[in-house]
């Protein structure tokens, strides 16, 4: 069978995680017990997730001229992901410092770099290559005029487009009605769709409904997932696991869903096997050794019967 292929468009950088007890409060230091670091962001780890699960990979990013642009470019060429770095000169690469507590929730911090400075035409010269592939794969870490080039250049042939939209901002909703799936979590859904943090997740479901959206995913971490798929509303429950560290669990979700789903398997049979792979990888510290073995994933759908 011939391999997925997909192209991401997204954020890299350098990801600095910190073990702590709990959260600081206002004024409050916390020492943390574990220092690590590695390469990511959102971007990142969706190209690298898709690529560890099969996946024949491209990953245009934005970088400055450091040695943090060194280490992911290096990184992906390890990976054995086609990388497409664009690099400004005098500028300094994305930085995240990820907190993590002892029921491995976490907080994050980010440092864009130059993510806010790149332009559509960065994507001039990559038709060809966006429109060979099955999947685009983008994030609204990255200005929407980019997001709207993207889109166009993947209408132009039969390649899909899924965007995961974090952060969330009302504004895109008329550039996201466009694609084939949308997939944010509880929060991001609910700016999306405006609905209020304290209306029920009914609510959001009746908006999701009456919009024009072909197909959504709202991730809910522990709780699953809702799937919306041409009018027919699924709900699927979560994978129930020990959760070490969720960092970078809903990119993982995102780089399974495109995965199966390029491999020929319908939407919502897509969605459990994400559930199943982003909840697998929570067992584990970090993201970058987080995705699961194929043999993991094949025994714990026998096990959940999926």
């Amino acid at each position: 069978m011939k391999k997925p292929t997909v192209f991401v468009i997204g954020l890299s950088g350098e990801s600095l995680f910190f073990e702590v007890d709990h959260f600081n409060k206002s004024g409050e230091t916390v020492i943390a017990k574990d220092l690590h670091t590695e390469p990511g962001g959102k971007g990142f780890n969706q190209a690298m997730a898709l690529k560890k699960l099969g996946a024949d990979v491209h990953f245009l990013t934005i970088t400055g001229d450091d040695d943090y642009a060194v280490i992911i470019e290096n990184t992906l060429h390890k990976l054995g992901i086609i990388p497409h770095l664009i690099k400004v000169k005098g500028k300094k690469t994305t930085r995240a410092a990820i907190l993590t507590d002892k029921q491995g929730d976490n907080m994050v911090c980010v440092y864009p770099g130059m993510s806010n400075d790149i332009a559509p035409d960065v994507l001039d010269g990559f038709e060809e290559l966006i429109g060979g592939c099955d999947y685009l794969l983008m994030q609204q870490e990255y200005p929407l005029s980019l997001l709207k080039r993207g889109i166009e250049i993947a209408r132009r042939g039969s390649t899909k487009v899924v965007i995961n939209p974090a952060p969330a901002n009302s504004a895109s909703r008329k550039v996201l009605e466009e694609v084939d799936i949308i997939t944010p979590n509880e929060s991001e859904a609910k700016v999306i769709f405006n609905v209020k943090d304290s209306e029920p997740i009914e609510n959001l479901i009746e908006k999701i409904k009456e919009s024009a959206f072909e197909a959504v995913i709202v991730t809910l971490g522990s709780k699953g997932s809702i799937v919306y798929n041409k009018g027919i509303i699924t709900k699927i429950s979560a994978l129930t696991v020990e959760a070490v560290d969720t960092t970078g669990a809903g990119d993982i979700y995102n780089a399974s869903l495109i995965y199966k789903l390029a491999c020929g398997s319908d939407l919502e049979t897509s969605a459990r096997f994400a559930g199943v792979v982003s909840g697998l990888s929570v067992r584990k510290k970090y993201v970058l050794n987080a995705v699961p073995s194929k043999e993991e994933i094949e025994e714990t759908l026998k096990k959940e019967k999926l």
